[in-house]
């Protein structure tokens, strides 16, 4: 209440306009346009009054005149009239008013809405309506469902390619698909082109830096067990004017799978699935039912394991050229150390707390635990790609988690992210003290939130006589999800300079990053 008008709100669910008379000289416009009904009168005067969106208060309109009094039908209009003097409310006014005001509140009460804005107020009418069962009851939300997203908008620079030229060999009984990504026609004709007048220059006025040889770039997916899917990104190469090929490994995606009727299947029947020997194999029988002459490996994670042995135990010679290794891996127990370093560790960003109970459950291998395993799931998530943990999952992405062997990834890597555990394939895995056998360049890679960290990293960067590391920020360990557009150029930049300078274009043990 204030000393000039008398003003109140009342809850309405939907209302108009209305005209109240309440004395001979004064009338109550209500009016409202939202879920609040205000009611106001001016005690000093009866003209109108704006006391908000759409409230007034105006006199009351008078009745129709006869002809004889008035001498016309029609009443005038209010602007036409004289007001009446000023006068004081009548002292029944607020008793009179308090009484409209319980008679709205009846009134609007039963008034259906037409309008629902608010969640209670559309589950309410839902339930009215017979449309849902249960309308207050949280529905779970899936996360996953959203498939707006595809890989090919997360590149930039991506170019229109002709679609892939598949093929199949088989190994062990085993067949193993691939998929071979050819830059587009104009593409290949520029790249001729400027070989062409290369070389023309070249014996008119001598030698120049030349033009890369856009050798093909032969990817190895990580997981284990995996597919190539995830790392579509990179057949950006191509729209540069180089061939990316495509696999996935025995076992994974859309190459053979073993049949797992029992617990210990690949133990009993297939125990060169758990033997790193025989991916180094499998990428040599690729590598030669290509008929590649000279190539590139391109190796993610677990496929830089594999990338490592090749170099090391194949003898590719001299039809390797160069290899890029992203998020790569040299020693385990270098591995399980780096992730608690208080300086460097990515664990280091979790909460003090989260890291404590981590510790605690891994100390006491309670991997099969439901703490543990929710545990692990957030930072498996997080760790492994930013772009996956927005729950917006790209269709390459969801295709790699739909064709992943999980059985053989846990018998290869382990139920842990954060430990490489006993009786897994990667636990005594080291090649460190070999690094100085790989008289190749190699380009090393890894990221802000990779568990590949650089203190994983150091060790290859000590020891392999040509490399060079690129750090990438805003990124997790599938850094083809996370930052393809830079990691593609860091790509192509290495790979060219390698082609048109050897060893020598290599900057060694430079470190940039992006």
């Amino acid at each position: 209440f204030c000393s000039r008008s008398l003003a109140f709100c009342i809850g309405i669910r939907n209302f108009s306009s209305l005209s109240l008379p309440f004395s001979p000289h004064h009338s109550l416009r209500l009016s409202a346009d939202g879920a609040c009904l205000a009611v106001a009168l001016d005690h000093n005067s009866n003209r109108a009054k704006k006391l908000g969106p759409g409230y007034h208060l105006t006199r009351p309109t008078e009745p129709y005149r006869s002809l004889g009094e008035a001498g016309q039908s029609e009443r005038r209009p209010s602007w036409m009239r004289s007001p009446p003097p000023a006068r004081a409310p009548p002292p029944a006014l607020l008793r009179l008013l308090l009484w409209w005001s319980s008679a709205l509140l009846l009134l609007l009460s039963s008034v259906p809405p037409s309008s629902c804005l608010s969640p209670e107020c559309r589950a309410i009418r839902n339930k009215n309506e017979g449309n849902d069962p249960h309308p207050l009851e949280p529905k779970p939300r899936d996360w996953k469902t959203f498939k707006g997203w595809t890989c090919d908008e997360l590149v930039p620079d991506l170019c229109e390619l002709p679609p892939p030229e598949r093929g199949s060999f088989v190994i062990k009984g085993f067949t193993i698909q691939y998929w071979r990504y050819k830059p587009p026609p104009e593409v290949a004709e520029d790249v001729e082109r400027r070989r062409r007048e290369h070389g023309e220059d070249a014996a008119e006025y001598g030698p120049s830096d030349g033009v890369p040889d856009y050798h093909p770039m032969v990817v190895i997916h990580g997981g284990p067990s995996q597919s190539h899917d995830y790392m579509l990104s990179l057949k950006q190469q191509a729209c540069r004017g180089r061939e990316v090929i495509f696999y996935d490994q025995a076992g994974c995606g859309r190459s053979s799978w073993p049949n797992m009727a029992e617990d210990d299947s690949i133990e009993k029947y297939y125990p060169w699935l758990l033997d790193i020997a025989y991916y180094t194999a499998e990428l040599k029988m690729l590598v030669d039912a290509l008929g590649l002459d000279r190539y590139h490996l391109w190796a993610h994670s677990w496929g830089a394991v594999v990338a490592q042995l090749y170099a090391l135990d194949q003898n590719p010679g001299d039809r390797l050229v160069s290899m890029v290794w992203s998020g790569p891996l040299s020693d385990y127990e270098v591995y399980n150390d780096a992730q608690w370093c208080p300086e460097t560790g990515t664990l280091r960003v979790l909460p003090p707390y989260l890291q404590k109970r981590i510790r605690a459950l891994e100390d006491a291998d309670e991997h099969e635990a439901e703490e543990y395993q929710a545990l692990d799931g957030m930072f498996s998530v997080m760790f492994t790609s930013l772009t996956v943990g927005t729950h917006i999952i790209p269709d390459c992405v969801r295709r790699t988690y739909d064709d992943t062997n999980w059985i053989l990834y846990d018998k290869i890597w382990g139920p842990s992210e954060v430990r490489i555990i006993p009786d897994t394939v990667l636990h005594g895995f080291s090649t460190t003290h070999r690094m100085k056998d790989i008289d190749y360049p190699v380009l090393l890679t890894n990221a802000e939130y990779d568990l590949m960290t650089i203190k994983v990293l150091q060790p290859m960067i000590d020891n392999l006589p040509y490399n060079e590391h690129v750090f990438f920020r805003s990124s997790a360990h599938a850094t083809v999800v996370d930052a393809p557009g830079p990691l593609n150029e860091a790509t192509a930049d290495f790979l060219e300079r390698v082609e048109k300078y050897g060893k020598k274009g290599v900057k060694r043990r430079r470190s940039i990053k992006m």
